[in-house]
């Protein structure tokens, strides 16, 4: 489970939870002021947070708390994201007035900058999406 909270600047803090212990395993500092969306790799490694104040997505170590790395969208209203099921694409939704969907090659575990990549964009979108799931 994953819970928030901000500081008296906005910046958001996320706290993950292991459900059974009812304890916090991880805190992430993100110095983000609104994050829309938040998800957890398949193998449980990896959270994906994104930022609607300048279009980054940040990529985060679960163990550690430590961003690894970060996806510049060059467009800020991120309603939502999600992971696929085989881990290898980010799909990210952009709204606003842009209606635009934009498929990213996943980061490994390590960070790896070469597979954060924009691979795929759509710009024919043309409703409000406010959550996303990949099958």
């Amino acid at each position: 489970m994953v819970t928030y909270t901000s500081d008296t600047n906005y910046n958001i803090t996320l706290e993950l939870w292991d459900w059974q212990t009812e304890q916090v395993f991880c805190t992430i500092n993100t110095q983000s002021r609104f994050i829309p969306d938040v998800d957890i790799s398949p193998d449980r490694r990896l959270l994906i947070s994104s930022s609607r104040e300048n279009g980054t997505i940040k990529v985060w170590n679960i163990q550690t708390g430590h961003e690894l790395c970060r996806l510049i969208t060059n467009l800020s209203f991120i309603d939502c994201h999600a992971i696929s099921s085989d881990g290898q694409r980010l799909f990210v939704w952009i709204g606003g007035s842009t209606f635009t969907a934009q498929v990213w090659g996943y980061p490994s575990s390590s960070g790896r900058a070469d597979t954060d990549e924009l691979r795929e964009k759509w710009d024919k979108a043309q409703n409000f999406v406010k959550m996303l799931a990949i099958i």
